[in-house]
């Protein structure tokens, strides 16, 4: 029946464009879900437990519209159920579903962001690059724009559920009980004057004045993208977190010859007392490099950026990237519950996200104890020239004590106060330097054979 067929071929029309308006008004609702979660999360923030069953709600019920959707809408209706799944308590399917929404577009940055972030905090690697249909080339990811707080650092993901041999046995904080350790690897740019005036020296002035104004430029850019991170670090060891849990650091790996200027940087930037400089540990850096790949290694340490990785007691990388974004502390509040608590509960009948409740200050680091002197008689008297050559060797100590908080280089700091208990007996340098050697941390003195007698 030809007038039937016609019928039928209608009402299916009809059926369809019904869909397909039913498809575009969730699309709609969702990417304003979406918009409302991200925007809360950037804040650190989360919606009300009601709030968020409703979203899941919408979600089951627009199940039926999803094939109509194209695939961007797709993608985002995925990444509204992963974060809904998230902040309603269920990591594991905010991952697979994440994955899924990223592979659905690849081309989408809180698509990627989205999976990273929920790979991390899953103790997963995050994807890397995906084809995109249709093309024969990966978007690369430096290309993403994010509309979540998220900053990549490239070539550093493969580092994560990597094992550091040693790392965290290198540091006090750890071995006093605390569960993990946020270390900042970071190294100033280091212009050799000389070699540079070698090789300019048969180039016009001109020449000479346009190269020296482009590495002043490009310096300037390295130390604006390190004071960004060390900024970052520094906000991360003063939130809402206690120190018995996670400790920060920074790891220098510049050359003794520019050490002092990146002393002098950490302190412009309020940074000094976490400032380590591993290159400077001759015991510690074979030890460090031989944990790691040479591919490993390289991108710490030879990185054009700094690079944040937070390590646990049993020396396993939890998170390789930038101190920035919401990642970073998303995870610490995982390892140390308090900044951020998904699904907490908004007042009732507010509209508004509620954010978390801060919780007790970061206690700071606790400072050296300086034993007190005991009686005696009056110190030696020492020339002039012995006084010089006494305090140089106790400012080289303090320089390596002081700089490295409780890790300290300690076999330099034994050296140059050994030295001057040794040349300078019965003298006010004498005390000095065993003042120096008792804040010492215990296994150091242990591995180094610092005695009782040299304490006294």
């Amino acid at each position: 029946n030809p007038t039937g067929k016609k019928n039928k071929k209608v009402r299916s029309k009809q059926k369809r464009d019904s869909f397909e308006k039913d498809a575009k008004d969730y699309a709609r609702n969702m990417d304003a879900h979406l918009k409302e979660i991200i925007a809360a999360v950037n804040k650190l923030e989360t919606l009300e437990s009601g709030e968020i069953a409703k979203i899941k709600e919408e979600l089951v019920r627009g199940r039926k519209a999803f094939k109509y959707l194209e695939v961007e809408d797709r993608s985002k209706v995925l990444l509204t159920e992963a974060w809904a799944n998230y902040l309603g308590g269920d990591l594991k399917r905010a991952v697979s579903i994440s994955k899924k929404a990223y592979a659905i577009n690849p081309a989408s940055g809180d698509a990627y962001a989205s999976q990273a972030i929920f790979s991390v905090l899953n103790s997963q690697p995050p994807r890397g690059a995906i084809k995109i249909r249709g093309d024969k080339t990966k978007k690369p990811i430096s290309d993403f724009k994010y509309t979540l707080d998220y900053c990549r650092v490239i070539g550093v993901e493969k580092i994560v559920n990597k094992r550091f041999s040693q790392i965290s046995d290198l540091f006090a904080e750890v071995q006093d009980g605390g569960e993990y350790i946020g270390i900042l690897f970071w190294k100033l740019p280091e212009y050799d004057a000389e070699l540079a005036a070698q090789e300019n020296k048969d180039k016009p002035i001109d020449e000479v004045e346009e190269i020296t104004a482009q590495r002043l430029k490009i310096e300037k850019e390295k130390k604006d993208a390190i004071k960004t991170e060390i900024s970052a670090l520094v906000a991360l060891s003063e939130q809402n977190l206690s120190s018995e849990i996670i400790s920060f650091k920074m790891i220098n790996f510049n050359s003794e010859e520019f050490f002092e200027s990146a002393i002098n940087f950490a302190k412009e930037n309020s940074a000094q007392e976490l400032l380590v400089n591993l290159a400077a540990i001759e015991t510690i850096y074979p030890e460090f490099e031989a944990s790691l790949s040479g591919s490993e290694f390289k991108s710490l340490t030879e990185s054009q950026q700094p690079i944040f990785i937070v390590v646990s007691k049993k020396n396993m990388v939890k998170y390789a990237g930038s101190a920035r974004g919401i990642l970073p502390k998303l995870l610490i509040n995982t390892l140390a519950p308090g900044a951020f608590a998904p699904g907490e509960a908004k007042e009732k009948n507010s509209r508004k996200v509620k954010k978390a409740e801060k919780t007790p200050a970061m206690p700071a680091m606790p400072t050296m104890s300086v034993v007190e002197k005991k009686d005696s008689a009056k110190p030696k008297e020492l020339s002039e020239q012995d006084k010089i050559e006494a305090q140089k060797l106790l400012e080289v100590a303090k320089m390596y004590r002081k700089s490295h908080t409780k890790l300290g280089s300690s076999k330099k700091v034994i050296k140059a106060c050994r030295e001057v208990i040794k040349r300078y007996p019965g003298s006010e340098y004498e005390e000095k330097a065993k003042e120096i050697l008792r804040s010492i941390p215990e296994h150091q003195k242990k591995k180094y054979g610092v005695t009782e007698d040299e304490q006294k």
